[in-house]
Formats: structure tokens, sequence, C-alpha cells
């Protein structure tokens, strides 16, 4: 995520550091549903002379963010200002720059959606919108206790499912037609070639909750909500329509579906990339990248890499930037990179997928 600079400036009186950190973080949340956006405000403020802010008036916003309007609103609104002795007006002019891309998004920050259904939500949380992703994209799936995903079909995508919380059930029917089941709780990795097809079912509480990668963008949009995608074949409680299974039957199959079964936080003595999956045919590789508290590593990766830290804190480096992260955080590199774990007690675990082939610890 590249460094927010927020420039404010006011006619009269001072800025605390905690309302400017409080805007750049409104910036930062309204860059997790698009990295573009930027622009300028000024506000009128209408202040008491106990520095209270009685009326807020926006004169100018070039952002053309609703998210940003109201969270610099809501920040501004409860900020205590520089008392006078008697009630004062003043102009406070912002600047959210913009920024060519991110490489960091943290999970609670992307909104979460329910456009699915069935006791399903997502979070759209790396995409070509929030972190400028071209050949790939990653979501976090959400399966309540009995929720469903009805059975569907990716013909545009491969596809790896890590679970990270809960139990459920994954179905699919296999290349000679025969309806397969494999219970998943978390650690488990379940890779679905295209045109398979699939459903999903949690059986817990807390819910089943997954990370959904997609070795090429347009299936993300139907998880998102869009069932018009034209990514996703999915099937109605009749079945599939005569022209479903026309598109079904048009598509080369690629493989085999693939299941594994990892611990995601056991105990390591060394930093070390463990690869769980990799197919050299269509280049998607899933596994866990671990770091050892206080080291810096450098990864070596051809392709997109999307993660997500499941534990610990630090920094990326990549392209001469500095990216922070935290237990949360959605991170995307399309290069080379580096990791370094920050806290003296904690390693940084992520998991990773990547549309480029190996990552190589150096």
């Amino acid at each position: 995520m590249a460094v927010l600079f927020l420039v404010l400036l006011l006619t009269s009186g001072g800025v605390s550091k905690d309302l400017s950190s409080s805007l750049a973080r409104c910036h930062q949340i309204s860059r997790s549903r698009d990295y573009r956006i930027s622009g300028k405000m000024q506000l009128l403020l209408k202040i008491s002379k106990e520095g209270r802010v009685n009326t807020l008036r926006v004169q100018k916003d070039t952002t053309g963010s609703i998210i940003l309007k109201r969270c610099v609103r809501f920040h501004i609104q409860k900020n205590i200002f520089p008392a006078g002795k008697a009630s004062y007006e003043t102009t406070l002019k912002l600047n959210f720059p913009f920024g060519k891309t991110q490489y960091s998004v943290l999970i609670n920050d992307v909104p979460l959606l329910k456009g699915l259904g069935n006791g399903c939500a997502v979070r759209m949380l790396l995409d070509k919108k929030n972190v400028r992703a071209r050949k790939g994209a990653m979501v976090a799936l959400r399966i309540s206790r009995k929720g469903k995903i009805n059975p569907m079909a990716n013909i545009k995508s491969d596809m790896a499912m890590m679970v990270t919380q809960g139990t459920g059930t994954f179905q699919w029917i296999d290349r000679k037609g025969n309806q397969q089941y494999r219970p998943v709780s978390s650690g488990s990795l379940v890779v679905i070639p295209r045109g398979t097809v699939f459903s999903a079912s949690g059986s817990s509480t807390p819910p089943l909750v997954m990370l959904v990668f997609f070795n090429k963008p347009g299936g993300e949009e139907f998880f998102s909500g869009n069932l018009s995608s034209k990514s996703i074949v999915l099937m109605s409680p009749d079945g599939f329509t005569a022209a479903q299974k026309k598109i079904l039957s048009g598509i080369k199959n690629s493989g085999k579906v693939r299941t594994f079964d990892t611990v995601l936080k056991k105990k390591f003595l060394k930093s070390k990339v463990s690869r769980i999956f990799s197919d050299g045919k269509s280049a998607l590789e899933a596994g866990i990248v671990r770091i050892t508290p206080s080291k810096k590593h450098s990864i070596i990766s051809h392709g997109e890499t999307f993660g997500f830290i499941l534990q610990g804190g630090g920094e990326a480096g990549i392209k001469g930037e500095i990216v922070p992260f935290k237990s949360g955080s959605g991170v995307f590199f399309n290069s080379s990179f580096s990791i370094q774990s920050r806290l003296k007690n904690t390693p940084v675990i992520m998991v990773y997928f990547n549309n480029g082939g190996a990552l190589r610890l150096k």
C-alpha cells in the first residue's frame, strides 16, 4: 500500500495528529474498495467557543467517494478544535493523493457482501479494483452453519480454496460423473479445475471461512453477488439447462479435484516456504510462508502472489515501497518481494496463492 500523505490546511487553529491519522485511515478504508480513490475536499466549519463543531458544510469534493466523505465527516464532527473567546468559522482543505496501486488491504475494511444468499457472505479481498491485480483474484468466503453454495462450475478459471476456520463439506462431480464428498476443516486445501461442478456447505459455529483464489479474473464477480457473471454456470433447483450442459461439455477437462490437509499455525524453528500444491501446467501454486520473529527474507516470485496474513505483523518490501501488514491483511505482490517480521515473539504466517510458478525463500 502506498504511503498516504494527508495535507491539512486550516485558515485558523490547528489540527491534532489524531485527526490527521483518522483522516488518513478514512482514505485507506475507501481505497480498500478502489485504489484509485483520490481528490480534494474543502469543508466550512462553524466552531463553538469550546472548540466543538456546530455545523459542517462540504464546499468542494472531487473524490467521488461516499464512503470517504462519510468517514471524514464523522471524525471531524467528533474532533475538538482550539477553543476561542467566541464561536468562529474555519475552512478545512484536505488532499487525498492518488496512488498507482496498493499492496495491502485489511480484511475488515472490505465490505461484507451477502448477494450469494443461503447463509453465505463474501469479502472481495484482492482484485483488480483494490490492488490492480491483472491475472487473478482472491476473496474471503464465509458459510454459516447449515449454509451452502449451490452447485456451480467456473468455466474460465481454476480455483483453490483454503479453509482458515470452521468445518464443512465439499462436494463435486468427478470426471466419471460420480458425486464425491470431502469433509474440510482449518488447513484443508481444495483445488478445483476449470469446468468442475462443485458445491460447499458449512457445519460449524463459528462459521466455515475460506480463502478462494481464481487463477484468472472474472469468477470473483459472481461471488460478490453478480449472479449473471459469464464466468460461472450456476445450477438451478431443477438442474442444469440444456444450454448450460452444452457449455460444460465443451470445456476440455483440465484435471481432477485435489484435496490436502495441513496445520496452518504449527511451530517451526526457521523461516521457510511450505508448498502444498503446485501445477506446472496452469502455473498455480498454493502454500504457506513462515517467517521467524524479527527476521527478514526475500521471496523470489514469478507472476502475481496473493497472500493472507494469519498471524504476526511486520513489513513487506516491493519495488522500493515499504508495505506494513498485520494479522488479517490481504497482501498482493506482482514481482519478487521481501517480508520482515517486526514482532519479537510472534512469527509471520501467510497463506499464499501464486499464478506464476514456485515461490522461493532467499
